[in-house]
């Protein structure tokens, strides 16, 4: 028995020497060397490191989308933009106008993907999980964060734990960079933008790299610190940063976000809508009508007639008729809401920035935007809902009041002198409205200088940012209105009865009673007035088109032959004649219009070489085919 129990503690004892010499099998997931470090100060070390990088999340948040936020389900769903990384290289701010942006995206982009892969390595995957999720919420980058999720899992990894940590981080940081050439291009059909758009991405890889093998580096002779990973990620905000407050700033980011994005131009409620389809499908129901009168109308061509008429009357009061939003498809037609939401980021901006000089811009859009309102005789004449905003309405005065107090100096204070003269010669002082149209004209030439640098070279990569938002095209029509009307604020005109004048000079003619308010001041007018010329020749503007339009103003020529609007009238002469040969298809007549176009307005430039319409006339010319 003793025997026994002598054989069993023997057996015992050799499989427990067994058991410990059979090589026990290690984890998958690796624990990197900092661990090694009492846990509060890895901690601690942890904290700071994921505090740094939350930071950089929200300075990201702030420069490329102007806000902090967090993402939304609706953004990952219907913006495919927001899981590319192009776009943020022109949007909001563009490297080829601000080289020094590169720096600033390369920078911040090696903070949000090397600072959780250090992570991960020297510490273990766990503590990279939420550094990503800041990556994917707060920064907005869902894209970027699932491949650095794959990345970090990849680093911490066993299989591919090398005995060269910057080897093992070299490899395991390639599903970034894979991220990075994919989504990183801009489409540009000049090769080197093209090129350059990867620019920011590839130099946020190698400034990663380099920061990560100046903490392995370290590490390696202060065994791998806790707070090492902190102090580095630190110092590359603090550098990114530093670079973009002293090249660009937030004031230009926001510019370009909030107010070059929103130009009055580019916001689709207010371009040029075709309304013909919504009024086929209205007249085809008469029970869509607001009026009881029109309900039963036995003759559709009668009733479409109704609804124009409808709509014109109920979209002079600002509303629209129900049938009219039943029928249509999009919300195109609630341009007041958009004017007001725009307006609103105008608004933010000129308070957050009050300093800037951008400021001068967001104050000119602001009053462009508010003087945009419905064309309403064209509803019937093209069956087109468009806008105008070249009449100065009343109610937009003391938006150009403030920004011609606050930056009188700058381009956009042109407009707003020829919009407060305009409102002031309405209230007969004709000599203040006089005074601030030749105050545009005199600084006409110096501020050309300005707008004329907004011209891009397609040449060029790297291009100045615009210093207005005042277009050379805006500029020159500026100049034609100011021209046109200040002929009426001097000299003879002002013995004409000023408030037949100043009525005059406020008519706007896109509104529903134009013809019938110059009829109304042509009827008032003595027969010796120095205004009854030009009434006269509005009036029959609006009231012929083509050749019989011709014909009447050959007849006003020679009612009026030395007049200012006799000189008018051989412009717009010439004019139609160019147009009737320019859409003419028989080539006879075409020739006859056209030469007849060329000699008039020939004429009239070596006649009157000093007139308003001298511009005009010679893109005309310049336009008009030459003959064969």
């Amino acid at each position: 028995m003793a025997k026994l129990d002598k054989n069993q503690n023997a057996g015992a004892a050799y499989k427990k020497e067994a058991g410990a010499k059979r090589p026990q099998k290690k984890p998958f997931m690796t624990m990197g060397p900092t661990l090694h470090y009492k846990h509060s100060n890895v901690v601690r070390g942890w904290w700071l490191a994921v505090v740094v990088y939350l930071i950089a999340c929200l300075f990201w948040s702030k420069v490329l989308w102007g806000n902090i936020d967090l993402i939304s389900f609706q953004q990952l769903n219907s913006n495919a933009e927001i899981w590319l990384m192009g776009h943020l290289v022109k949007n909001p701010v563009s490297i080829y106008e601000y080289p020094w942006h590169i720096f600033v995206l390369g920078g911040l982009a090696a903070v949000l993907t090397f600072l959780p892969l250090m992570i991960s390595q020297l510490l273990s995957f766990s503590y990279s999980i939420l550094p990503v999720i800041f990556c994917f919420t707060i920064a907005r980058l869902p894209g970027l964060a699932v491949m650095l999720l794959l990345a970090c899992f990849m680093v911490a990894a066993r299989p591919l734990r090398f005995r060269s940590r910057f080897i093992s981080l070299v490899l395991c940081s390639s599903p970034v960079l894979l991220y990075f050439i994919i989504t990183g291009k801009v489409p540009d059909p000049d090769p080197l933008k093209w090129g350059l758009s990867f620019s920011p991405w590839l130099l946020s890889w190698l400034l990663g790299l380099g920061l990560c093998g100046i903490i392995l580096s370290v590490g390696h002779f202060t065994r791998y610190r806790p707070g090492q990973i902190w102090i580095a990620g630190a110092v590359m905000l603090m550098l990114s940063a530093f670079t973009f407050f002293d090249r660009i700033s937030f004031a230009e980011s926001d510019y370009k976000l909030y107010i070059q994005s929103n130009s009055p131009d580019s916001i689709e409620n207010f371009q040029p809508h075709d309304i013909s389809s919504i009024l086929d499908k209205a007249a085809r129901n008469p029970l869509f009508s607001s009026d009881d009168r029109f309900a039963y109308a036995p003759d559709p061509h009668i009733y479409r007639e109704e609804l124009i008429y409808e709509l014109q009357e109920m979209l002079s009061l600002g509303t629209w008729p129900f049938w009219f939003i039943e029928n249509c498809e999009s919300d195109f037609y609630d341009y007041e809401r958009k004017r007001r939401a725009v307006i609103e980021q105008y608004n933010y901006f000129s308070a957050e920035h009050p300093g800037s000089r951008r400021v001068a811009s967001a104050l000119y859009y602001k009053a462009i935007l508010n003087e945009h309102q419905p064309d309403i005789p064209a509803i019937k004449e093209l069956e087109v809902l468009r806008f105008y905003s070249e009449y100065p309405r009343a109610e937009v005065y003391p938006d150009w009041i403030k920004l011609y107090a606050k930056y009188p100096e700058s381009v956009e204070s042109l407009e707003a002198r020829w919009r407060m003269a305009m409102n002031l010669a309405g209230r007969k002082k004709f000599n203040t409205a006089a005074s601030l149209c030749r105050e545009v004209l005199d600084l006409a030439d110096e501020k050309r200088k300005i707008v004329e640098k907004n011209r891009s070279d397609e040449t060029e990569i790297f291009q100045k940012p615009p210093e207005t938002v005042v277009t050379p095209m805006d500029l020159q029509g500026l100049l034609h209105r100011t021209n046109y009307y200040l002929r009426f604020l001097k000299g003879k005109y002002l013995e004409a009865e000023p408030a037949l004048l100043a009525k005059f000079i406020r008519l706007d003619k896109r509104s529903m009673d134009y013809l019938s308010e110059l009829k109304s001041i042509e009827k008032r007018l003595p027969d010796n007035s120095p205004l009854a010329d030009n009434v006269r020749l509005e009036i029959l503007q609006k009231q012929y088109y083509g050749l019989s339009l011709i014909e009447n103003l050959k007849k006003f020529v020679e009612q009026f032959p030395k007049t200012d609007g006799a000189l008018e009238a051989k412009f717009l002469m010439g004019k139609r004649y160019a147009k009737l040969g320019l859409d003419e298809s028989d080539p006879v007549k075409k020739g006859e219009f056209i030469d007849k176009a060329d000699s008039m307005l020939s004429v009239l430039i070596e006649e009157n070489p000093e007139n308003i319409f001298v511009k005009d006339i010679k893109k005309l010319l310049s336009n008009l085919p030459n003959e064969e």
